[in-house]
């Protein structure tokens, strides 16, 4: 909410606000990967501790431009990604990384969700051995050799609001 005032305190000239809110309470992906679940719903779960809507978090945004008498627009899009998960691929997968590089490249990008799961107990050593022992390159490719000839797909809500 401090955000949001400052945003408008320094917009003296009434430009336009166009804010994007990735509705992380409705990420879907499929075919379902259980450490993918489990790392997914700590990190909601770490999210819900420090006040933070999981549900109907473009809505939640929406409301406080509304309480500061911003009229807004409002845009729904999905963004989707779809891949069919086939012997190209996995080989792709098995070229694209060792298992030191995977590794390193889980890291980086779950560095973002540590600061969500902290509040639920994680620790950086616990999300370096889940990724060791359940996110690892290896793993990854044995699951996508388990759904060969499915449809990777990754769809995330995405609410676009524009004042006006």
């Amino acid at each position: 909410m401090q955000a949001l005032d400052e945003m408008i305190r320094v917009n003296k000239n009434k430009k336009r606000f166009i804010t994007l809110v990735l509705e992380k309470g409705r990420f879907e992906k499929l075919p379902i990967n259980n450490s993918d679940l489990r790392i997914f719903n700590d990190y909601l779960e770490g999210m819900k501790l420090i006040g933070c809507p999981i549900q109907n978090e473009g809505d939640y945004i929406e409301n406080l431009f509304i309480k500061r008498e911003i009229n807004l627009k409002r845009h729904e899009l999905l963004l989707e990604n779809k891949n069919l998960i086939t012997d190209g691929f996995i080989q792709l997968w098995e070229r694209s990384f060792t298992e030191q590089s995977y590794k390193e490249m889980m890291e980086n990008s779950m560095g973002f969700y540590l600061q969500f799961l902290k509040r639920i107990g994680w620790t950086k050593q616990k999300l370096i051995t889940f990724i060791e022992e359940e996110y690892s390159l290896q793993n990854t490719i044995d699951f996508y050799r388990e759904h060969l000839g499915e449809e990777l797909i990754q769809s995330t809500p995405i609410i676009l609001l524009e004042s006006t």
